[in-house]
């Protein structure tokens, strides 16, 4: 899939204002197995951020999702020196990856992203848990 234009900060944080719950479903098949999301992620996909789903994507093999049924993410960013920080934690204050990612243009200091497991990995924006 091809990304649409770029967006600048200003509108990327007016367009993720919109996503509270979510009116559809989407797949997307990975080598460790099926992710659901939505339009929330959806919309970080078509903006070229599959990246950012197929990191969070490489984490769900079993034995990690047998940890927990939840995991809470956040990429922080350094917008100045373009590096970011990506870690996972299970709510109650255990991390349980913190990965450092050399580049990224993101171009927001931080996004949240909820994932739930159950008999499938489920990725939302946090507005829309």
């Amino acid at each position: 899939m091809t990304p649409t234009k770029a967006l600048n900060a200003q509108e990327w944080e007016s367009h993720l204002g919109y996503f509270y719950g979510s009116e559809n479903s989407y797949y997307r098949r990975t080598p460790l197995g099926r992710i659901d999301y939505t339009d929330g992620i959806r919309f970080l996909e078509q903006h070229g951020c599959y990246w950012l789903i197929d990191a969070i994507a490489s984490y769900q093999n079993t034995e990690f999702k047998a940890q927990d049924d939840r995991q809470f993410w956040k990429l922080t960013v350094d917008l100045q020196t373009q590096q970011a920080q990506l870690i996972c934690d299970d709510g109650n204050g255990n991390i349980r990856v913190n990965k450092e990612i050399n580049y990224t243009d993101f171009p927001l200091p931080e996004l949240k992203i909820y994932v739930e497991i159950g008999d499938r990995v489920f990725l939302c924006l946090m507005s829309e848990y």
